[in-house]
């Protein structure tokens, strides 16, 4: 007798498949690939990992594909590098390899979630900022292919396991074709795999970290840590040398009397850390942040400058305000005229240490940093504008001593 709910199983399959080459049609259509679409060289892209498991068993279906602002994009946890977004890679690397080939190919991939118009990126972070800020293309927005679940081929349902979900986004950074997983990522991947399942679908039945290697004589141990990094990273080319893999065993196990970090580079947190501190977002119409210089707070007389604590890149946000306030008649107007008197300096760390001694110790040399161009701007006849505040972002998670700090300078 024919089983129903197999029967159920395998006419969604199919109605997944044949809603597909719909969606195939319309990227195809609007001058882009699929992640199915054969490159040049006969390979398939590195896309494909994300939606095909190892073995073929598990598979995504593309269901939707538009045009999107980039504030509705999401990254952070789901993302497995340490860092969600390396702009010098975007401005440079990655821009010089889509004007050399005639333009963006894939676009990136995305998930839905429990907010409408709200995409969680799965492949793709740095091509989405990537056409953030290059593209001209429908309104400058960014093209998305949306994806489901992982379905199983066999039963032709959603799996319940979220490991395959992390894999597949480990196997999409790929080195050394994609920017690899450093070390402090590793330690993050493992981490969620953790807390996505200890047993590792059965094969860590104790759920706690495995021992380093094998002893010769152990019969009872099965799974060590060589194990669990070919489990999480399969064929991706992370880790596989044996002195890297002790590095970051060390690491993942320094890790649990240490704090996680907050991510800084989500536009989210950053947001947040404003908010915290009552001043403005600074955001345009289209939701993206103003140029610094024009970040206003009208309701405490200053400009925002929010940054991190690259000094370089800081001085030359500060110097560009201080420069324009004196030598642009009309900008020193508008400052005047609205009483914009002041700068409060809003600054997080952009490769924060894991330690509240590292955190102190980063925000400290900022500060004299921060002090220095406060004495410049404040003592020169012609500037406007004044240093008043600098601002420090909480960056770790779970360490109740590390909170927003207010100073006045």
């Amino acid at each position: 007798m024919p089983n129903p709910a197999s029967s159920l199983s395998n006419d969604l399959l199919t109605h997944l498949a044949k809603e597909e080459q719909k969606i195939i049609k319309q990227i195809n259509n609007n001058g882009y690939k699929t992640p199915f679409d054969v490159e040049d060289d006969g390979s398939l892209s590195h896309d494909y990992t994300y939606m095909v498991g190892k073995d073929g068993r598990y598979r995504r279906y593309m269901i939707g594909f538009e045009y999107v602002g980039y504030h509705q994009l999401r990254h952070g946890k789901k993302q497995v590098r340490h860092l969600v977004v390396d702009e010098k890679y975007v401005n440079n690397v990655l821009h010089s390899k889509v004007v050399m080939g005639g333009g963006l190919h894939h676009p990136p991939i995305v998930t839905l979630t429990e907010i409408p118009n709200q995409f969680q990126i799965g492949a793709g972070h740095h091509r989405a900022k990537h056409e953030d800020n290059f593209s001209t293309k429908a309104g400058a927005k960014v093209p998305i292919i949306k994806v489901s679940s992982f379905y199983d081929m066999e039963t032709g349902k959603i799996i319940e396991s979220n490991l395959e979900d992390l894999r597949s986004r480990v196997r999409t950074n790929k080195g050394p074709a994609q920017l690899q997983v450093t070390l402090k990522g590793g330690v993050k991947i493992i981490g969620e795999a953790f807390d996505t399942d200890p047993t590792f679908d059965g094969k860590n039945p104790s759920g706690v970290l495995p021992p380093r290697q094998k002893k010769e004589n152990d019969l009872e141990c099965k799974f060590d840590w060589d194990d669990l990094i070919e489990n999480i990273f399969e064929d991706s080319g992370n880790f596989t040398d044996k002195s890297t893999r002790t590095k970051l065993y060390n690491m993942y196990k320094k890790s649990g009397s240490i704090s996680k970090i907050v991510d800084m580079s989500d536009v989210k947190e950053r947001n947040d850390f404003l908010t915290r501190q009552s001043y403005s977002l600074g955001l345009n119409d289209k939701a993206k942040r103003k140029p610094s210089h024009l970040h206003y707070d009208e309701s405490r007389n200053c400009i925002v400058l929010l940054t991190d604590n690259n000094g370089r890149d800081f001085e030359k946000k500060i110097a560009s305000i201080m420069e324009k306030s004196i030598n642009n008649e009309s900008y020193r107007n508008v400052l005047v005229n609205n009483g914009i008197r002041y700068i409060d300096i809003m600054a997080y760390l952009y490769n924060s240490g894991v330690t509240k001694t590292d955190v102190d110790t980063a925000y400290s040399n900022l500060k004299q940093t921060v002090e220095k161009w406060a004495n410049v701007i404040d003592t020169h006849p012609l500037c406007p504008l004044k240093v008043r505040n600098y601002v420090t972002a909480k960056m770790l998670v779970d360490n109740n001593e590390d909170a927003d700090r207010n100073y006045s300078i």
